[in-house]
């Protein structure tokens, strides 16, 4: 059995990919402030993508890295994803 990828539920209870994630959030971010890429918009992304995580170790990794972005954060948890299996 192959290792499952690091993903999020959604409230429904459905397991999300890690690209997913990052995808609804950009767009919920994009729609909650539109035009604005802003310090602030990316740590509320950054925060909704680490909230979204089911893996306290990938968190952990993702946190000490401390990446200035949405996509930077997600991009590390891709990496970390394909290393894994």
């Amino acid at each position: 059995m192959r290792a499952s990828a690091p993903s999020y539920e959604r409230a429904a209870g459905r397991r999300v990919s890690l690209q997913d994630s990052y995808r609804d959030i950009s767009r919920l971010l994009q729609l909650a402030y539109p035009g604005e890429d802003s310090k602030f918009t990316q740590c509320k992304g950054n925060d909704s993508f680490i909230a979204s995580l089911n893996d306290s170790s990938l968190v952990y990794e993702i946190l000490k890295r401390d990446p200035p972005s949405l996509q930077e954060a997600a991009n590390y948890a891709r990496g970390q994803e394909r290393e894994t299996n």
